[in-house]
C-alpha cells in the first residue's frame, strides 16, 4: 500500500512465512499513517486473506478508503479501523479505513474478524454529541470521564453511514477503560479491561459484585439485539487489578488474562499459586456465564509470578484444553519449569 514512512508514528504491516529461506521470509509489507503519530492495537485475518487492524491516531491525514464511515477527525485522537488486501499494492490494496471518535479522544484497543464483519473495543471521552453511536446502544450518553465502548462495522454496508452497525458505551463514574474483546458463537461481544467506578453496571447474577479496590478488572458481555447487559461482573482485590486478554473455549467458558497488584486477589482452591509473591503478579481467570446464580460464574482463578512485577497481555487456547499466556517478568524467581530454553 505505501513504501515510505511518513511522519511520527507510522503503522506498519508484516506478513513472514519462516518455512522460506531466509532472503524470502518476509512475504508482504507495508507502511499505513498520516502526519501525526498511528498506533496499531489490534490485528485480524479472514479467510479470504484480508488483514484488519484497528487502533488510535492523532493524524489529520489517516488514509482513508471505501465507505469511510467518519470522513475526518473527530477530536485531539480518534480510533480507526482499516481492512487491506495485501495481494493488491498501491491505493486499491486499502480496501476500508475509517476515523471513529468524537471531539476529545478515542482509543480503539482491541478487534474481531467475524463473517466479514469488524468488531472493536476501546475507550473514549468524548461527549454525547459528537461519540458515534448505533443500533441498540445500551448506554448514548457518557457515564464518566472515560466510557468503555464496543463497536460493530461492515466494511461492505454500503452507504457510509450503514457501515456502522452497532455502537454502544459501557461505564460508571469514573474511568472505565475496555482492553479486550473476544466474540462468541452467537455474536455476543465480550469486553475486559478495568474500571476505577464503583457504579460499574454489573448484572444480579455475577459473583462478585462489589467494587474492592483502586481498580478491578471486568468482564462484560453485550448482546447488540438488545438494550441490557446480558452478562457483567468485576474481578479484583483490595489495590489494582487489570484485565488485558480474554479468549473463549468451545463450551463457551470465558478466561481472561491481566494483573493485579491485589494482595488478596479472588483465587480458587487447588490453583497452582493462590497467593501473590511479590509487587504485583500475573493471573488468569475463567468463567462459566451461564450457569444459575446459585453458581458462581468465577470457576477458577490463580496468580502466577514471582517476587517482583509480572503482568500478562495476552491468552490463547490450546486444541487440548491448555491455556496459554503471554506477559512479561521483572521477577527473578519467576517459575520456570519444563524443557525451557532460558531459565534465568
Amino acid at each position: 500500500f505505501r513504501n515510505s514512512y511518513t511522519a511520527g508514528r507510522d503503522v506498519f504491516i508484516v506478513k513472514i512465512d519462516p518455512r522460506r529461506d531466509r532472503d524470502q521470509q518476509i512475504v508482504y509489507s507495508t507502511f499505513v499513517g498520516g502526519s501525526g503519530n498511528d498506533e496499531p492495537t489490534g490485528i485480524g485475518l479472514d479467510d479470504a486473506g484480508f488483514v484488519y487492524v484497528c487502533g488510535f491516531t492523532n493524524s489529520d491525514n489517516f488514509p482513508l478508503a471505501g465507505n469511510a464511515f467518519q470522513g475526518r477527525p473527530g477530536g485531539r485522537e480518534d480510533g480507526f479501523v482499516l481492512k487491506l488486501d495485501p495481494r493488491v499494492g498501491g491505493d486499491a490494496g486499502l480496501v476500508y479505513s475509517t476515523y471513529f471518535g468524537g471531539e476529545a479522544a478515542d482509543r480503539a484497543t482491541a478487534l474481531v474478524v467475524r463473517n466479514g464483519r469488524i468488531y472493536i473495543t476501546g475507550y473514549t471521552n468524548s461527549n454525547a454529541e459528537t461519540f458515534p453511536i448505533a443500533g441498540n446502544a445500551r448506554r448514548r450518553d457518557p457515564a464518566g470521564d472515560w466510557d468503555a465502548f464496543a463497536a460493530i462495522f461492515d466494511p461492505n454496508g454500503g452507504a457510509a453511514s450503514e457501515t456502522l452497525l452497532y455502537s454502544t458505551r459501557v461505564g460508571g463514574s469514573r474511568t472505565d477503560a475496555a482492553l479486550a474483546l473476544a466474540v462468541d458463537a452467537a455474536g455476543n461481544l465480550l469486553i475486559a479491561g478495568y474500571t476505577a467506578s464503583a457504579d460499574f453496571p454489573i448484572t444480579q447474577r455475577a459473583n462478585p459484585v462489589e467494587f474492592r479496590g483502586a481498580t478491578d478488572a471486568f468482564l462484560t458481555r453485550i448482546n447488540p439485539a438488545s438494550t441490557d447487559l446480558t452478562f457483567s461482573t468485576l474481578l479484583g482485590g483490595s489495590d489494582t487489578d487489570v484485565a488485558y486478554g480474554i479468549t473463549i473455549d468451545r463450551m463457551g467458558a470465558v478466561f481472561l488474562a491481566g494483573h493485579s497488584g491485589s494482595s488478596d486477589f479472588p483465587t480458587t482452591s487447588g490453583a497452582p499459586q493462590m497467593g501473590a509473591a511479590g509487587r504485583g503478579d500475573a493471573f488468569v481467570a475463567r468463567f462459566f456465564l451461564d450457569r444459575g446464580s446459585e453458581v458462581s460464574a468465577l470457576n477458577w482463578s490463580t496468580l502466577l509470578g514471582g517476587e517482583a512485577g509480572d503482568v500478562a497481555y495476552a491468552i490463547d487456547l490450546a486444541e487440548n484444553g491448555d491455556v496459554w499466556i503471554a506477559g512479561y517478568t521483572l521477577s527473578d524467581r519467576f517459575p520456570v519449569r519444563g524443557d525451557a530454553p532460558q531459565r534465568a
